[in-house]
C-alpha cells in the first residue's frame, strides 16, 4: 500500500474555487492519505474546513504595458501563491491550481524527483504555437520542488507583461532563476507531427468517453499513463457571462466528469484498489 506522504506541502489560489477545491482535496486524499493543503482566497472567502486558509492578496491596480495576453488576473494569482510560500515547512511542495487533479500518489512523483535528483518537476504549459513559452519546465498550475535543491524564499511568481517576445506568465522568474536546476516535465497531449516540443499523442479520450460543459481541457500524461487533468474552469468569465448560478451547476457537473476519468485512470495505474483501501481506513 502506498504510503502516507506527509512530507509535502499543497499550495493553490482560490477565486470562487471552493468546489473545485473540495473536489481536488477529497480525490488526492483518497490516494495519500491526509495532507497540508495551503490556500490563498483570493476571491470572497469560502468555507475551506480542510485546508490552511489565508487572506488572499489584493490585484494590482495597473500593470506594465506590453504582452496583451498577460492580464491583472495573472498577478494576482501570483501574489496569492507568493502569499503561501512562508507556510511551507515540508521538504516538497507542490504549487498547484485548483482545477489540475494529478492521478498518480504524490508520493510516487517526490520518489522519482529524488531518484533522479531533480529539483523541480510536473506539468508544462500545454503547446500553443501563437504563444511562444519555454516548454521544458513545469508551470505554477502543476510544479513540484524540492526545498532542499532550490531556495523558495527567493520564488516571485509574478509575471512580466512588459515582455513581448516571450509569454513570460505566471511563474515564469521561477523558470528563469532557477532553469539551471535538474528539471523534467510530464508530456502534454499534442497532434503528432505539429510541434517540435516534447509530447505525446496520447489523447485524454483513447482513455474514456467524455464531455465537459465549459472546461476547456489539456491533458498530461507520465510514462503513457494519464498524470493528470487540467481543466482551466475560468470561474471569473462564466461568473460574468453566464452567471453565479449557471456556474456552479456547470462547475458541479464537470468534477462529475473529473471523478470518473480519475477512477478510469487509477484503473489504468493500478490504483483503484489502493484508493479504496485509503478511503475505508479513513
Amino acid at each position: 500500500m502506498q504510503q502516507v506522504t506527509p512530507d509535502i506541502t499543497l499550495c493553490s489560489v482560490s477565486f470562487h474555487s471552493g468546489l473545485h477545491l473540495a473536489t481536488n482535496y477529497e480525490l488526492t486524499t483518497q490516494l495519500n492519505g491526509p495532507l497540508t493543503w495551503v490556500v490563498a482566497q483570493n476571491g470572497p472567502p469560502e468555507s475551506l474546513p480542510q485546508f490552511v486558509a489565508l487572506p488572499g492578496a489584493t490585484p494590482p491596480t495597473s500593470i506594465p504595458a506590453g504582452n496583451p495576453n498577460i492580464k491583472i488576473a495573472s498577478y494576482h494569482h501570483a501574489l496569492g501563491l507568493n502569499a503561501t510560500l512562508s507556510q511551507i515547512k515540508t521538504r516538497y511542495a507542490l504549487f498547484l491550481d485548483p482545477d489540475f487533479f494529478v492521478i498518480p500518489p504524490l508520493g510516487q512523483v517526490t520518489d522519482f524527483m529524488a531518484s533522479k535528483d531533480l529539483a523541480f518537476f510536473g506539468a508544462p504549459y500545454a503547446i500553443d504555437p501563437n504563444k511562444p513559452r519555454r516548454q521544458d519546465f513545469p508551470c505554477a498550475f502543476c510544479m513540484f520542488v524540492d526545498t532542499h535543491k532550490v531556495d523558495i524564499s527567493k520564488f516571485d511568481f509574478q509575471p512580466d507583461s512588459a515582455r513581448t517576445d516571450i509569454m513570460a506568465d505566471t511563474g515564469y522568474d521561477i523558470i528563469t532563476r532557477f532553469g539551471a536546476s535538474a528539471h523534467d516535465v510530464v508530456l502534454p497531449s499534442h497532434p503528432s507531427g505539429k510541434t517540435t516540443f516534447r509530447h505525446t499523442r496520447r489523447q485524454l479520450s483513447d482513455l474514456c468517453e467524455y464531455r465537459f460543459v465549459k472546461a476547456a481541457t489539456d491533458a498530461y500524461f507520465w510514462n503513457e499513463k494519464l498524470f493528470g487533468v487540467h481543466l482551466h474552469m475560468k470561474l471569473h468569465i462564466n461568473l460574468q457571462t453566464i452567471g453565479k448560478y449557471a456556474t456552479k451547476l456547470a462547475a458541479k457537473e464537470d468534477l462529475q466528469t473529473v471523478r470518473r476519468i480519475v477512477a478510469i485512470a487509477r484503473k489504468d495505474w493500478g490504483l483503484a484498489d489502493e484508493a479504496e483501501a485509503k478511503s475505508s481506513a479513513a
